[in-house]
């Protein structure tokens, strides 16, 4: 077996029991710790309790002294990494319905800025969930940049960028149905949103408002 094969067999393994893992961040945080405690730690029954720390005994991932139950040295780099792998697990996730939408080279920016972003999506009772919260941080900011390439009712169409105070949104599209918007403060999203926006103003033409005012007349 390969280090790798061994490596995504020890993943397999934790993942398949919140219990293990419960266990290995319980020992993780408290150094050490008796049956008896980690059973009221993970409120689950006896069995339960000495048989997941037996199987990770077995792996190499606990040991026990004295009694006393705790990681295996260089257990806690299993456990860190564990932690890390299901945060990215659950970022991507959350974050789906957004890079679905999203066009990757215009939106270039790294994914681990995007750690603490919310991600709004139609909910059941209320499809257009994401302009509604578009509109309400509008509503709330005090300094408000946006571009959309149609202007609605709510101001949200398509594909836009805004910047509100020091957060910016970033709406996508299906066919010009609202998809889903993503928020964030991070500074990088920010630094990306304002170097966007300066290139729009850059390419942009002014419009004559007389001439669209005439046009409406006749």
């Amino acid at each position: 077996m390969t280090d790798t094969e061994h490596a995504i067999e020890t993943i397999e393994f934790i993942a398949r029991s919140t219990n293990r893992v419960q266990l290995l961040e319980t020992l993780h945080e408290s150094g050490s710790a008796d049956r008896a405690e980690l059973r009221e730690a993970l409120s689950a029954s006896r069995t339960t309790v000495t048989r997941n720390l037996d199987a990770l005994v077995d792996r190499g991932l606990v040991c026990e002294v004295d009694g006393r139950y705790e990681l295996s040295p260089g257990a806690e780099l299993v456990v860190e990494g564990f932690r890390s792998l299901a945060a990215d697990v659950a970022t991507q996730s959350r974050l789906q319905p957004f890079l679905d939408g999203i066009d990757r080279g215009t939106f270039d920016v790294d994914l681990s800025h995007l750690t603490d972003a919310t991600v709004t999506v139609a909910e059941p009772g209320d499809p257009l969930s994401m302009v509604n919260a578009h509109v309400s941080r509008i509503r709330e900011s005090t300094d408000v940049t946006v571009v959309v390439p149609v202007t609605g009712l709510h101001a949200y169409e398509a594909v836009h960028e805004t910047v509100l105070d020091d957060v910016v949104q970033v709406g996508v599209d299906d066919d010009g149905e609202p998809r889903a918007l993503l928020e964030t403060d991070d500074p990088v999203v920010r630094d990306w949103a304002h170097a966007t926006l300066a290139a729009f103003r850059r390419d942009s033409e002014p419009v004559d408002l007389t001439a669209i005012l005439e046009t409406t007349e006749d």
